[in-house]
């Protein structure tokens, strides 16, 4: 398990591709948008971004400013398990 940088881009990819398939959201994004939201949070500051990475699956999200205040708040972005390491408890592994 990994913090994910720009060059595992084309990995996350091709799970995040199996992501929007799956929740129904490919009918809102294509490839080409699918790569910059990825590019565009790995290329983000370490203090803006959270995307673990394993061979099983990733987790993704982003710290950004709460509206009301000066700390920052985490929202979740994607989190995929590919099927076959589902049930094993490695989601839970992809938090610690």
């Amino acid at each position: 398990m990994k913090i994910a940088e720009i060059e595992d881009a084309q990995t996350i990819f091709e799970m995040a591709k199996k992501f929007v398939e799956v929740t129904g959201y490919s009918k809102f994004t294509d490839d080409e948008s699918l790569m910059e939201l990825i590019e565009g949070v790995l290329n983000s500051p370490h203090t803006e971004r959270i995307v673990i990475l394993d061979d099983f699956g990733f987790i993704a999200g982003q710290a950004s400013k709460f509206l009301f205040g000066k700390d920052l708040i985490a929202s979740e972005i994607a989190w995929w398990i590919d099927p076959e390491s589902r049930g094993e408890n490695k989601g839970i592994k992809l938090m610690h």
